[in-house]
């Protein structure tokens, strides 16, 4: 942040989304130093540092960040993203319902279309079309079927793997950097 015109805020709208999530998550909270500072201007940023503590101290009650707040942002974090799991499988049924409620449409006409062709057959012909007909028809059920739990399977692997990456990054993070923000 060499430029001495540029704000904090705009230099954090330049900076990596991970960073911006984690000042996000902390409230919007942050303090930059001047590392190259000396004299009366370090000892202004150690007064505003000090301040920062105490305006959070006494806005947690007089207390410093406790277990019990850790504790209920976890909880809230899970129990967002369970809504939100929630809600995409709720959509992904929805789409399969969709899906399901199309291709019973589809068959019914196919159904239609070859029961007309059989009505315009003899009977011996009826009697063979209408044999490859329930042949046919059991083949495409089947095939629909299996395309619908390969969807199925597929979004299902798809969350699960998004669930265990996000997990895994969240674990990271907490071990990677203990850092503790009232």
């Amino acid at each position: 942040m060499e430029d001495h015109d540029t704000t904090l805020q705009d230099h954090i709208r330049g900076t990596p989304e991970q960073l911006q999530t984690f000042i996000k998550k902390c409230g919007g909270r942050m303090i930059a130093f001047n590392n190259k500072c000396t004299g009366k201007e370090q000892d202004e940023q150690v007064f505003e540092l000090l301040k920062t503590v105490l305006e959070n101290v006494n806005a947690n009650g007089g207390k410093y960040y406790t277990n019990e707040m850790y504790i209920k942002a976890e909880e809230e974090l899970k129990r967002k993203e369970a809504d939100r799991l929630k809600k995409e499988m709720q959509e992904l049924e929805l789409r399969f319902k969709k899906m399901y409620a199309e291709e019973l449409k589809r068959r019914e006409l196919f159904e239609e279309q070859e029961r007309q062709k059989i009505k315009q057959l003899d009977l011996k012909e009826r009697e063979e079309a209408q044999k490859k007909f329930e042949i046919e028809k059991k083949k495409l059920a089947e095939a629909y079927d299996k395309q619908i739990e390969m969807e199925k399977r597929k979004k299902q692997i798809e969350i699960e793997t998004r669930v265990r990456d996000e997990s895994r990054s969240k674990i990271e993070e907490k071990g990677s950097s203990w850092c503790t923000i009232s």
